[in-house]
């Protein structure tokens, strides 16, 4: 019989657990006990296959999706061809992906940022975010597509960091998911403002607010 001990986090500890079971799993053949073989799973992302990290090492959050970066984004498009509020418009792959590296690299960006006690770290302005808005308008898009890219890319971000929880350090984790939310929520807001033509107003905005906050003066 089979049995994975109980665990006062059981989403943090599956992976390990898992892992452990493969590793010790016991099969019964014509009465003999033998070591179970060992299961090869493909591994869709090339930080799990890299020989620098072992078994044990913690890697970030920013670490997990800049290694990550060309799957993240392949799953995202996957995505967004499944859901019918995208996909009724005409557009190839590279138009519809084309905005994501960059703002995918802005996110990473945000999350190498020191880290400071009692102080939430500050949105990017985004000039890839800017275009998008402005891209997307001249492709048809609306308003409410845009949310629900936004809303896909933020899910697949989780599904990624999901795949490799085994590996992630938990001592961050929670803060680099509400960095991530954060980010990409202050993304969506500058492609929107952008789409309704007063981008330069949000870019100003967001950098304004940017600047007072970090020399503790109050925005106006």
């Amino acid at each position: 019989m089979l049995c994975i001990a109980s665990c006062q986090y059981p989403n943090m500890c599956l992976i390990e657990q898992f892992g452990s079971v493969l590793r010790t799993m016991v099969v019964s053949e014509g009465g003999v006990n033998q070591m179970a073989t060992p299961i090869k799973v493909p591994i869709a992302c090339n930080l799990m296959v890299d020989d620098k990290f072992t078994e044990r090492e913690t890697v970030s959050v920013a670490g997990i999706l800049a290694g990550c970066k060309t799957s993240l984004i392949a799953d995202w498009l996957t995505r967004a061809k499944r859901t019918p509020e995208l996909n009724h418009l005409d557009l190839s792959d590279e138009e519809r992906t084309g905005h994501l590296p960059k703002l995918v690299e802005d996110l990473i960006e945000r999350l190498g940022k020191p880290k400071v006690p009692d102080k939430d770290s500050e949105a990017i302005a985004s000039p890839a975010a800017i275009e998008h808005g402005k891209l997307r308008r001249t492709q048809g898009y609306s308003p409410g597509m845009l949310i629900d890219e936004s809303r896909i890319l933020q899910v697949t971000i989780f599904g990624t960091l999901h795949k490799h929880l085994g590996m992630l350090d938990f001592n961050s984790l929670l803060p680099d998911v509400m960095t991530i939310a954060d980010e990409v929520d202050a993304q969506l807001t500058q492609t929107m403002e952008s789409f309704n033509g007063s981008s330069k107003s949000a870019k100003v905005q967001l950098v304004k607010s940017t600047t007072e906050r970090a020399s503790g003066k109050p925005s106006r």
